[in-house]
């Protein structure tokens, strides 16, 4: 991403207590949300249905909601199929999905974990 006009400074939020990411990042208009994703369920339902309402949280931090979502980029387990995925998102949030991307990978920092999720919006 190019630099806002105007300088704008980034602004990093952190988690309490510090943990090795962050919680979100607003630089000018911008804001975005470190990639989440759960280890408690162990469906690709139950592990999207937990990170929804996390991300909602973050965004209406940033005075945002799903209608300023303009990028969502997920890293889904390469044994889930990608159409499903898409088809429960669109149940469970009003999440915008047309610039959705999806990568297939091996796995993540711990076994168990189906999806990542990390979101760009506008404010």
């Amino acid at each position: 991403m190019a630099p806002p006009a105007g300088g704008a400074r980034r602004v990093v939020t952190e988690h309490t207590p510090p943990q090795t990411f962050i919680r979100h990042l607003a630089w000018g208009p911008m804001v975005f949300l470190a990639g989440m994703t759960c280890e408690h369920h162990q469906t690709l339902r139950a592990q999207y249905e937990d990170i929804l309402p996390r991300a909602r949280g973050l965004l209406r931090e940033n005075n945002c909601d799903w209608a300023n979502v303009v990028a969502v980029s997920m890293f889904l387990h390469r044994d889930e199929e990608p159409e499903a995925l898409l088809a429960g998102l669109a149940q469970a949030a009003p999440i915008p999905l047309d610039n959705a991307s999806i990568e297939l990978v091996e796995g993540y920092s711990r076994p168990g974990k189906l999806i990542e999720i990390e979101i760009t919006a506008r404010r």
